[in-house]
């Protein structure tokens, strides 16, 4: 149950990491922000892209608590939400 918790949790890190954010750098007091997105993000749309996406992400899994990693609902569900594609790769502890 642990480990399970703890990929559900990488994999809302990653999304995090896709997601991104704006911030505007400190020392520009004064200086005209012409040229600078300065949007902030405020609502994240989902699907996060309109084609097919894959990220590449190692994870210390031995198996235990199953076979296949794309095999958990929350996985699944979160690759059918945000429409990226995440190939597991296990390493051993």
């Amino acid at each position: 149950m642990k480990k399970t918790l703890a990929m559900i949790l990488a994999l809302i890190l990653c999304l995090g990491l896709l997601a991104g954010c704006t911030k505007q750098e400190s020392g520009n007091e004064g200086k005209s922000d012409e040229g600078k997105n300065t949007e902030a993000l405020t609502e994240l749309t989902l699907p996060l892209t309109t084609e097919k996406a894959e990220l590449s992400v190692w994870l210390a899994y031995s198996g235990t608590v199953m076979a296949d990693v794309n095999e958990i609902a929350g996985i699944k569900k979160a690759e059918e939400l945000t429409g990226v594609h995440i190939n597991w790769i296990p390493v051993e502890q």
